[in-house]
């Protein structure tokens, strides 16, 4: 079968490993499985993409090679948006050209936002398969029905709570994200305390984490890039709580710091304030054996089994699936601290075969190429 792959107009494929684009990181780990399974795969990007796929085609620099990052993430919303867009849609068009002359059987988009293959769909004839990375926002309802006669597109998604932010379209598939399992080492035991990783924003999560580690008198490392439109956020709410010691905050770690990181942690901190579509980092940290705690909100109850390799905490009385049904009665901040308590009556060997078992490259390569050849032979 012969794919075509698109990603990002932003970075090379993959990103550097100072960047979190898990998309992008996602979308490299599909291309070289396929590879290796005998697909000709071809990625169309931009920059200087090393992606082990069996042909690559760049439309020339990508876009932190013409800007510089820390200087465009000062820029307000709609500077970003306007300059990021342009230089998307030139990645769209330049996909248009590629498929001139050379035939693809489908063609996977894993661009961002969900939307922006759309309008320019209707212009590619083979199949198209969207895989949602993002959550899908109320207002891109119009917009896809502006395009629901286009029967070539097919959608994805990564979790079926990300689902609810639009029930009107037609899936094919949720296909959770995977992991090369190999590249996570397991851990027996810990030796450190808990772990925080991600960006480090209000929704994340972060000032529930570092108020329960304080409460509970434990260590808590918090690890990731600060938001720059969250300073205020973070130098009232959540550097209080940062001591140096007990609780402290480091960088942007690299795949090695961050297994070890986990590898050492009694667990990971997931309380998330907003609906995550699907939450990389705990299958992350399950694979080197560190349960999870987490916030009932998103795709949390789909990748955590509570009680077994990990906690699932209710946020607050809101009333969301399986609310007051997880062995932690406790709410919010309460909540995170029991759970802390009672971390070490769970498994670490359990929170390994559960990513075994769900959440592996080779299994959500197994479910796309079922769905590529379910299309195409339609």
């Amino acid at each position: 079968m012969r794919i075509a792959y698109i990603a990002s107009s932003e970075f090379g494929c993959p990103a550097p490993s100072n960047q979190i684009q898990a998309a992008l990181w996602v979308a490299s780990e599909i291309i070289e499985e396929m590879t290796r399974r005998g697909h000709h795969t071809m990625y169309v990007g931009a920059g200087d993409s090393t992606v082990g796929a069996s042909e690559i085609r760049s439309m020339g620099s990508a876009f932190f090679d013409v800007y510089d990052y820390n200087e465009w993430i000062q820029l307000t919303v709609a500077e970003k948006d306007q300059t990021l867009n342009n230089y998307q849609i030139k990645l769209q068009l330049f996909l248009q050209e590629v498929l001139k002359d050379t035939p693809v059987d489908i063609v996977h988009f894993h661009t961002s936002p969900p939307i922006f293959m759309l309008p320019f769909s209707k212009n590619i004839s083979v199949p198209k398969i969207q895989t949602f990375h993002d959550p899908l926002l109320a207002s891109y309802e119009q917009i896809f029905y502006a395009y629901k006669d286009i029967s070539s597109n097919h959608f994805v998604s990564i979790s079926n709570s990300q689902r609810n932010g639009a029930p009107y379209l037609s899936y094919d598939a949720t296909v959770y994200n995977g992991i090369p399992i190999d590249a996570y080492p397991f851990h027996l035991s810990a030796s450190g305390g808990f772990v925080f990783l991600g960006r480090i924003k209000k929704i994340k999560g972060v000032k529930d984490a570092v108020v329960a580690a304080t409460r509970a008198g434990v260590a808590l490392t918090v690890a990731g890039r600060a938001a720059h439109t969250e300073e205020e956020f973070m130098k009232t709410e959540v550097l209080p709580y940062i001591d140096g010691t007990k609780i402290r905050q480091i960088g942007v770690v690299g795949h090695d710091e961050k297994v070890q990181l986990f590898g050492s942690a009694k667990g990971l901190l997931f309380p998330i304030g907003w609906e995550e579509p699907f939450g990389l980092v705990m299958v992350e940290a399950m694979a080197c054996g560190t349960p999870v705690i987490a916030y009932n909100r998103g795709s949390v109850p789909e990748v955590i089994k509570d009680g077994v390799t990990g906690f699932i905490v209710d946020q607050d009385d809101t009333v969301r699936p399986g609310k007051g049904s997880w062995i932690i009665k406790k709410q919010g901040v309460e909540g995170l601290v029991e759970a802390m308590s009672r971390i070490g009556e769970l498994d670490r060997v359990a929170a390994r075969k559960h990513v075994e078992a769900n959440f592996t490259v080779k299994k959500m390569c197994d479910k796309y190429e079922k769905l590529y050849t379910s299309i195409c032979q339609k």
